[in-house]
């Protein structure tokens, strides 16, 4: 392997580090199609003192969090209406 590569591979590390596993005050995590709250879950483990808003258009989510906000709509690239099927 590429010296330059590892170098690269090894300051992502440190960022991802540094910056994601240490949200600031005031950052939100995204659960897009959360379903029953596993990933959830999992970031309220990890992230103590993020706000956490979780999406999914079905009523399945089974978290309750004053941490959590859950939003029961589906998430899409463009604003508007569209048909879903289970």
């Amino acid at each position: 392997m590429d010296l330059r590569k590892v170098f690269l591979h090894l300051r992502r590390a440190l960022y991802y580090k540094r910056k994601i596993l240490k949200p600031s005050l005031g950052d939100y995590i995204f659960d897009v199609g959360a379903n029953k709250g596993s990933a959830t879950k999992l970031f309220l483990r990890v992230f103590k003192k993020t706000a956490i808003i979780a999406f999914d258009p079905l009523p399945n989510f089974k978290i309750n969090s004053n941490q959590v906000k859950f939003m029961q709509v589906a998430v899409g690239a463009e604003p508007g209406v569209a048909k879903f099927y289970i």
